[in-house]
């Protein structure tokens, strides 16, 4: 399945998330494997978050091309989120201000946040070039979801 796909799996269960809890994904990209992921691992929904209204629209993109269901985006800060409607809250690891974003979710519910953090600086090569061709970065992620690349 890959590494974001067993990230996923082992998030999944650590959580103890069921197939009907929602998930909120904070910073989702322009490449929304992990958003992906946990829709096709069984949760009833999933939306990803993102500030970047491009990412967002590229994210879709992905998504109707490789006829994902259960996901949807919002194109939002997640500091001004409503996360009561969310059963779990993922804080991709280059998102800014998660304190911030924590902080504003605790004052809301009191859902388990999972808070990714960068390793290295993978994520910054991964997703330096995206803004430079969205359709390299879509033709890249459906080989992805196809199998194609790990």
């Amino acid at each position: 399945m890959g590494v974001t796909g067993d990230q996923a799996r082992l998030e999944i269960e650590g959580l103890g998330l069921g197939v009907n809890d929602r998930v909120c994904f904070v910073g989702n990209g322009t490449l929304p494997i992990s958003v992906i992921k946990y829709a096709q691992l069984g949760m009833t929904s999933v939306t990803g978050v993102d500030t970047d209204s491009e990412a967002i629209n590229i994210a879709r993109r992905i998504v109707n091309n490789n006829s994902i269901k259960n996901v949807s985006f919002n194109h939002a800060d997640g500091s001004d989120l409503d996360f009561t409607q969310y059963d779990v809250v993922v804080l991709a690891a280059m998102v800014d201000g998660k304190e911030e974003i924590v902080e504003k979710i605790r004052q809301q519910t009191d859902v388990p946040i999972l808070v990714r953090v960068p390793k290295n600086t993978r994520a910054e090569i991964l997703y330096s070039p995206c803004r430079k061709d969205p359709n390299r970065v879509i033709q890249y992620a459906n080989n992805v979801l196809q199998g194609n690349i790990y």
